[in-house]
């Protein structure tokens, strides 16, 4: 978790768009909580559409 953190943090201080595809065990709720967390105004970045979470489970 810790690394994915650090990647999509830094994705989005760069201005870049993130996609995150969650797979068991971390749920979409669990992911967006540890950005938060981390990030600074991560709730700006979900409300402006740069971040997206996708449970894997959706895409079967």
């Amino acid at each position: 978790m810790d690394i994915l953190v650090s990647y999509f943090k830094a994705g989005l201080e760069n201005n870049e768009v993130c996609l995150w595809i969650t797979s068991q065990p971390v749920e979409v709720e669990e992911a967006k909580e540890a950005l938060r967390k981390a990030v600074p105004d991560f709730d700006t970045y979900l409300e402006n559409g740069q971040i997206e979470f996708i449970p894997y489970a959706s895409l079967i």
